[in-house]
């Protein structure tokens, strides 16, 4: 009977390790204030843009995106005490990109436009299940972190991670007049 428990229990933390491990393959070490990749948006028609979301890491994504703004959310996973002193880096994990509407009655009724870049993997949410549990010794789970962008025709931003989270700057003249007009 016990060595039943056992080897069930055995089992169990097997699998657990597995979907770990199998979740935190889709994290991209993240250094701090380095570019994570490049955020570019072509207008198609009035709050209609193709937005092309070049990531470091080597991949290269385009959306069609409906609205005012573009808003990629991640998932960040930071190490903090002795772990962050033997230079373990955050990670990251960039989640979806989706549009936003400055207007209240278009966002609630506006045609919505959310796009995932990994597909299914949440089915199983290994990293959720973990932070419910608290604070664990030099983890520091950051579930979300969002950074949103006035949409214009051809601004060019960098996405960079910074100790608050997500930051944009831009690229390109046009990137930089949108975001001096939007303040």
């Amino acid at each position: 009977m016990m060595r039943g428990l056992f080897g069930m229990s055995g089992l169990l933390v097997g699998l657990f390790g597995l979907l770990l491990s199998w979740q935190s393959a889709s994290f991209t070490s993240a250094p701090l204030k380095e570019k994570l990749g490049v955020v570019e948006s072509r207008r198609l028609a009035e709050q209609h843009y193709q937005v092309r979301v070049d990531l470091v890491e080597g991949e290269l994504k385009s959306f069609e995106i409906r609205g005012d703004q573009w808003q990629l959310d991640a998932r960040i996973i930071a190490w903090e005490g002795w772990l962050s002193w033997i230079s373990a880096r955050p990670s990251i994990r960039f989640e979806r990109i989706s549009g936003r509407y400055t207007d209240m009655s278009q966002a609630r009724s506006g045609k919505r436009s959310v796009e995932a870049f990994y597909g299914d993997l949440e089915k199983v949410d290994v990293w959720s299940w973990l932070s419910e549990l608290g604070d664990l010794p030099g983890l520091k789970m950051h579930y979300g972190s969002s950074v949103y962008v006035p949409m214009q025709d051809g601004a060019r931003y960098g996405v960079y991670l910074s100790h608050q989270g997500l930051i944009v700057k831009p690229e390109n003249r046009i990137g930089e007049r949108t975001l001096e007009s939007w303040e």
